[in-house]
């Protein structure tokens, strides 16, 4: 996502998605007369929200005070509307904000504490990436002991719920209850996040591209200019298959065919032809700005990387 290259600003402070941002601890923040005060240079692009509309659904609820919880699938598109609403801060005039990235959690209570009191007094937005973080049991999710843990998110889940008390507005992401099902929440935890989720919004990722529009938006602001050709067969495939070839020229089953129809929908599967790796994704994206290429091998190839890809997005989800 990144549109700088992380400039160096201070020390361990960067300069990371038009944002300043802490690289030891995690916080990030943006407050126009500080930004201009210590000269951080000025957004290149403040355009690349690939997912507008529902960007703006969830800011209107920021707008009218109302903190907002994001819950989604694996890979649906959480992040990039977090990503969306801070772009749109930035750059329509909203009130100054804080980001938390929760990947980050070891980073001190008193660190966080100071934070949520900076954006109290400047009537800051709460920015928190990952939530879920906080109270998942897995060790695969956190460097810190279970004891240590249970004191810092407690600790921590009781400021968040305070700040919205006061007033304050928190927009936050964590994944949907399947997750939890198959990573587990720690139990002495569970009540203090479901209080804490009590006083926001639950807003639901779409995690689909389904008009076309979206998908041409997407593509366009994604793709590497390279690989720009390639937009106009990703973004009509859905609608324009031809499911006779692929049965009968592809190999494909007739119970598969579905499955591609919904992943060529799905943020998920788009996201990886994009912006994923790109060694994994160069053999696609090359054959099909190929023009010595015909349209029927390139349907074959999309089916194939589509079926593919379901299967890996299925396996990440489980483990």
């Amino acid at each position: 996502m990144s549109i700088h290259e992380n400039i160096q600003i201070h020390r361990n402070l960067i300069l990371r998605d038009n944002e300043l941002f802490h690289r030891k601890n995690g916080i990030g923040f943006f407050h126009k007369e500080i930004y201009e005060r210590i000269g951080v240079p000025r957004e290149s692009n403040g355009n690349e929200i690939w997912l507008p509309d529902e960007t703006q659904e969830v800011i209107n609820f920021l707008e009218h005070g109302v903190s907002v919880l994001i819950e989604g699938k694996f890979s649906s598109g959480k992040s990039a509307l977090l990503y969306g609403i801070r772009s749109t801060a930035r750059n329509n005039g909203y009130p100054p904000y804080t980001y938390f990235d929760g990947h980050y959690n070891s980073t001190s209570v008193k660190k966080i504490d100071a934070q949520l009191s900076w954006a109290q007094i400047n009537h800051a937005w709460v920015v928190w990436d990952s939530l879920d973080y906080l109270v998942v049991s897995s060790r695969q999710f956190r460097k810190i002991s279970t004891t240590q843990q249970m004191e810092r998110s407690n600790i921590i889940l009781s400021y968040l719920e305070q700040f919205i008390e006061k007033g304050g507005i928190v927009v936050a992401t964590s994944h949907d209850p399947g997750w939890f099902k198959i990573h587990g929440i720690n139990h002495q935890l569970q009540e203090p996040f479901q209080k804490l989720k009590s006083k926001m919004y639950h807003h639901t990722v779409k995690g689909r591209l389904d008009t076309e529009a979206e998908r041409i938006r997407f593509y366009n602001l994604s793709l590497p200019k390279t690989y720009q050709p390639a937009a106009h067969i990703l973004v009509s495939t859905p609608d324009n298959l031809n499911f006779s070839l692929l049965l009968n020229e592809c190999g494909i089953e007739q119970l598969q065919i579905v499955t591609i129809i919904d992943g060529l929908k799905s943020y998920a599967i788009a996201k990886i032809i994009c912006l994923d790796n790109h060694e994994e994704n160069k053999p696609l994206l090359d054959l099909l700005i190929n023009p010595k290429i015909s349209l029927e091998e390139k349907w074959c190839a999309i089916a194939s990387f589509v079926i593919i890809k379901q299967r890996v997005i299925a396996s990440e989800t489980a483990n």
